[in-house]
């Protein structure tokens, strides 16, 4: 039974442990994923003002809306791009694409662009007026001019029309890595495969971003064994909830929308990672209840020994041997054993008898010499003698136990037989008018203490120890 109940104690702190871990967990990811929507909702209202800027800008509205190719109009626009890029920190370039000359215009240069550029661009964005998107891609150093890609950036791709008919235009604003970098770095909580995928405003996956091993940051990933496509229709604007990934892994799922961009973030962490110090914390509490166990069955089997051993010599002597071949008589250990047992409780008995015998002699008789009061609490340690301090009227007598002929002496071995008589009619005649307490004063002195609720007379008493002398007389030798 202890060890079934080690057992279960240690499953349901593991079970309480790791719902907690969990709850925990989800909690913390739902909490930080909301702060890195937030950060993404400022950023966006910065590119949304950078958009509104450059098209309120006579330089760069002049460049967008022209409909030739004019190097004097694009350095001009260059010059304001320059200054809006180096206004923001996280800003690397600004840039923006003229579809009637086909002249690609950012801080750093200007060019046309190719075919692909030009269809990469607009395949992102929607056929409607004033749409947007995010997306993460690689650009080099001199940007629309070199070829060699080496850096991501994310690029805000805004849709814009100046001019009547024809192609939309596009601005565009790339923002460093770093700044959705250390946005979700907070996200990275424990060590082993964690995966962070961003959604633009139609559901679109742009960025997928995974951590392994002891790496506290995440990196860009060009696959993941995550479909997006597999996830349960989110109805809150926060949230968790379970997923089988493509490896059979279970993983908890928590995620965040953004009101402004449009982002759906979600944080994905397999459940071994939460559970990661269970183990070690279910191997520790089986330790500690393997030694609970151990010290009380010890404590145990010590114990029932002890307890047990009478029945074991009456076994080992009486049932475990055969008729014949008994080492004495059950019934006559037992009755041994009885015997001692009642022999220790009955000197116990005598030795309280005798203890309360002593105390109550020594209190009556610091009651008659009139120190009743060196007692702590005296009224209530002479009500429980029976004797009642509080009574109206209070009688104390003197009797005489000698003899006329002195015959019995407090040598003689029958004396306590008449002292004893003595006792029991006194106690029987007074009993009548109240409590009677008896004290031996001497060897052949008896005090009687008689409380009287009511005031008796002298004449009474007297023909009461008349009678009792009558008796005591008639009863003697």
């Amino acid at each position: 039974m202890v060890a079934i109940a080690v057992i279960l104690v240690t499953l349901l702190i593991f079970t309480i442990y790791a719902n907690l871990q969990v709850s925990s967990a989800r909690t913390y990811s739902v909490h930080q994923l909301e702060q890195v929507c937030q950060m993404t909702d400022m950023l966006y209202s910065q590119m949304r003002s950078v958009n509104n800027q450059i098209l309120q800008n006579s330089n760069t509205n002049r460049c967008l809306s022209s409909n030739t190719f004019n190097r004097l109009i694009e350095a001009d626009a260059g010059i304001k791009l320059r200054e809006i890029q180096t206004a923001r920190s996280y800003t690397r370039y600004v840039s923006l694409y003229n579809s009637a000359s086909n002249r690609f215009v950012s801080s750093s240069t200007a060019d046309f662009l190719t075919d692909d550029d030009i269809a990469y661009y607009y395949s992102r964005l929607p056929d409607s007026s004033g749409a947007d998107t995010c997306l993460l891609r690689m650009i080099g150093a001199d940007y629309a001019t070199q070829t060699s890609k080496t850096r991501y950036v994310y690029s805000f791709v805004f849709r814009v029309q100046l001019r009547k008919g024809g192609s939309p235009d596009l601005i565009i604003v790339d923002v460093d890595e770093d700044y959705f970098a250390d946005s979700i770095g907070n996200l990275r909580t424990s060590s082993g495969f964690q995966q962070v995928i961003l959604l633009n405003r139609y559901n679109e996956v742009f960025s997928t971003n995974v951590a392994e091993g002891d790496s506290t940051r995440f990196s860009h990933a060009k696959s993941s064994n995550i479909s997006v496509e597999d996830f349960p229709e989110l109805t809150d604007t926060s949230g968790s909830f379970s997923y089988t990934c493509a490896d059979r892994t279970e993983a908890l799922v928590t995620y965040a929308k953004a009101d402004s961009s449009g982002f759906t973030i979600f944080n994905i962490v397999p459940y071994s990672n939460i559970f990661s110090g269970l183990p070690q914390l279910a191997i520790i509490t089986l330790l500690v209840g393997i030694l609970v166990l151990g010290i009380g069955m010890f404590i145990s089997f010590r114990t029932s020994a002890r307890l047990s051993a009478p029945i074991e010599v009456l076994y080992n002597n009486y049932v475990k041997k055969s008729s014949g071949d008994h080492d004495g008589d059950e019934l006559d250990e037992l009755s041994k054993a009885f015997s001692d047992m009642y022999m220790k409780t009955d000197k116990l008995e005598q030795g309280l008898i005798s203890s309360y015998s002593d105390s109550k002699k020594r209190s009556i008789q610091r009651l008659l010499h009139g120190e009743c009061d060196q007692i702590p609490n005296y009224t209530e340690v002479y009500q429980s003698y029976g004797i009642d301090l509080t009574a109206p009227f209070y009688t104390v007598i003197m009797v005489s136990a000698a003899s006329s002929e002195q015959r019995f002496g407090p040598d003689d071995p029958n004396y306590f037989i008449y002292n004893y008589a003595l006792e029991n009619l006194v106690s029987e005649v007074l009993g009548q008018f109240g409590s009677v307490v008896t004290y031996h004063n001497s060897h052949n002195t008896l005090a009687v203490l008689l409380p009287l609720q009511k005031m008796r007379t002298r004449k009474s008493l007297c023909r009461s120890f008349s009678a009792c002398a009558r008796s005591c007389s008639a009863s003697s030798p």
